[in-house]
């Protein structure tokens, strides 16, 4: 009797341990997973911590007076004559050429012919004489090739104006004469039409009317491309010599126009501004 009563307590006993491990356990039985939360930590902040904090970030802020970086200005156009020297061997830039004035500078191989304006400027090359024989009296006899106009470039006019009248004037050159140059530019019809006067060899030159249009240029003298607002268009000469002209705005405002002009025998760079 006394056996069955210790054994019937064991089990009892037994049972009590299971229930108590398996609530220690959060439950017993069932095939869904326990999920235990873990709690988050905080901690309190005082406002004025948080004010410390702030002022301590903008103190290490950098002054807003400060300039952040410093932009330079545009530099002009620049124009260094690749492969023409003076004679003293020092390279040939835009400022030997001096403002609304005709200039030619000997090189080591012939000479430079320019016309340069404030915006702008127009040159050509000029071989050098060839000797190519003796006249009757013992005199060298020499020939020169024409002058080839190898740069046209400057401040090019990045908007033109969309109306208006403007007449321009200044120079036109050639190997070895000067002139007047006069060229008129309506931007209302978006045309323009002018004249070279004053150059023996060709006589008064009309330059026709013609359209605005997007001119190229390949400037031998410097290698440099320039793709800009001009006129093209047909000339016509006194004797009845027909070429052609190119011309360009520069400045802003298109304040000046240069160019050239083609006919058969010469080239003739011109330059002008509005007036």
């Amino acid at each position: 009797m006394n056996i069955m009563r210790t054994h019937h307590v064991n089990l009892t006993t037994l049972a009590a341990l299971c229930i108590t491990a398996l609530s220690a356990c959060g439950g017993g039985g069932g095939n869904s997973p326990h999920l235990e939360s873990t709690p988050t930590s905080i901690t309190a902040v005082s406002v004025e911590q948080n004010r410390e904090a702030s002022l301590n970030q903008e103190q290490e802020l950098p002054d807003s007076k400060e300039p952040i970086s410093s932009i330079s200005p545009e530099l002009p156009y620049q124009v260094t004559i690749n492969g023409h020297t003076h004679v003293d061997k020092r390279q040939i830039v835009l400022d030997d050429f001096k403002e609304n004035t005709l200039s030619e500078i000997p090189t080591q191989s012939g000479s430079i012919r320019a016309y340069r304006q404030q915006h702008s400027i127009i040159a050509g090359y000029l071989a050098p004489q060839t000797i190519v024989g003796k006249d009757s009296e013992g005199e060298d006899i020499t020939i020169r090739d024409p002058m080839s106009i190898g740069l046209v470039k400057g401040d090019i006019t990045a908007i033109l104006p969309d109306e208006g009248q403007y007449q321009y004037t200044g120079r036109a050159f050639s190997d070895d004469e000067s002139g007047s140059f006069n060229y008129k530019v309506d931007f209302n019809r978006r045309k323009g039409s002018g004249s070279i006067t004053g150059i023996e060899k060709t006589g008064m030159v009309m330059l026709q009317e013609a359209d605005i249009k997007n001119i190229v240029y390949d400037n031998t003298l410097d290698d440099s491309h320039i793709i800009a607002k001009g006129i093209e268009g047909k000339t016509l000469s006194e004797t009845q010599v027909r070429g052609d002209y190119s011309l360009t705005f520069f400045g802003s405002e298109a304040k000046e126009i240069g160019g050239i002009v083609y006919q058969p025998s010469i080239q003739i760079g011109v330059g002008g501004v509005a007036r």
